[in-house]
């Protein structure tokens, strides 16, 4: 948490800094969530340092802020790239907390087109009466309906929801 809230003061002075480093560490989140690769390499204690470092500007150069890019050699050279995923969703805990955005993942059995995206967003932000950053899943496995997770909570409007919440009443009878 001490790197995420360095990240987040950095950008508290600048508005424009704190939104791009925002988007940075959505980036190079997305990138270690895709690539199981990059996330051994960067752990890897054989590889050294500098070679991380310099694979990771590499990578970002022409993507990131030279702030972010900056951060990130400093978490490589404190030896703390075994924690990254976790520092970036720190960081992107604290801004969408200051920003007072809510976090809602939607989980449908089949993917959805964009209208309807729109559409639910526009929806759950007349709800909750803010701005929400919305996440889509797929899950075939509840075969209809959806799952709405909001900071955590979770209501189960799928089939398979509604299956299991009947089966728990009729065993209990």
């Amino acid at each position: 948490m001490r790197y995420a809230k360095a990240l987040f003061q950095l950008g508290i002075s600048q508005l424009d800094l704190q939104e791009r480093l925002y988007l940075d560490s959505q980036i190079v989140l997305d990138s270690l969530k895709e690539s199981e690769e990059l996330v051994a390499f960067l752990k890897n204690p054989v590889v050294r340092s500098d070679v991380k470092k310099r694979s990771v500007r590499q990578m970002f150069k022409n993507v990131l802020h030279d702030k972010t890019l900056r951060f990130l050699d400093l978490i490589i050279e404190n030896n703390r790239e075994a924690l990254f995923i976790n520092i970036l969703m720190d960081y992107r805990d604290l801004y969408r907390k200051e920003k007072g955005w809510r976090s809602v993942t939607l989980i449908t059995a089949t993917p959805v087109d964009a209208s309807f995206k729109d559409e639910i967003r526009q929806t759950i932000e007349q709800q909750l009466h803010g701005k929400v950053e919305l996440e889509f899943k797929v899950n075939d496995d509840i075969m209809g309906g959806l799952i709405v997770m909001v900071d955590g909570k979770q209501a189960d409007g799928s089939i398979t929801g509604k299956l299991r919440k009947l089966k728990k009443k009729l065993l209990i009878k």
